[in-house]
């Protein structure tokens, strides 16, 4: 959802300004207000519209200001959440939880990862992850 620009605003309570000026006329014609009141009206109405466009004007200001701020603070949390061990980890808590189908496809991305793992020599752990599927197999037959 995007926020009304400040030009757009301003148009709005213009329309707003145009509006009530156009209904105490109408009262005046009427006979339920005097010229005076009418005037005293439209006056107090243009003072709010003119309140309105200052606060709209300064909270539009302060987001150009906020914004950068908060898009880093969430960027910060973003990437303590993004990293592999919590990845793996909430990869791991569904392979763990409940019998359903993301448990079943976590449960294969888990073994596939260690079937890639055992097979590349080059990564550390790689005679570990042979091992758990070895020890897999034999416990399995």
């Amino acid at each position: 959802m995007n926020l009304p620009t400040e030009n757009q605003v301003n148009a709005a309570l213009r329309h707003v300004g145009t509006a009530t000026a156009s209904a105490a006329s109408v009262f005046v014609v009427l006979g339920f207000l005097s010229p005076e009141q009418a005037q005293a009206v439209i006056a107090d109405m243009q003072q709010i519209v003119d309140g309105l466009q200052q606060v709209f004007g300064g909270f539009s200001k302060l987001l150009i200001v906020i914004g950068p701020v908060f898009a880093t603070v969430m960027a910060g949390f973003a990437a303590k959440s993004g990293g592999a061990a919590n990845l793996v980890a909430s990869v791991l808590k569904i392979a763990t939880g409940p019998a359903s189908p993301a448990a079943a496809e976590a449960q294969k991305a888990i073994v596939q990862a260690t079937v890639a793992i055992a097979k590349d020599s080059s990564i550390p752990q790689s005679g570990a992850a042979a091992q758990a599927l070895a020890d897999v197999v034999v416990k399995g037959a």
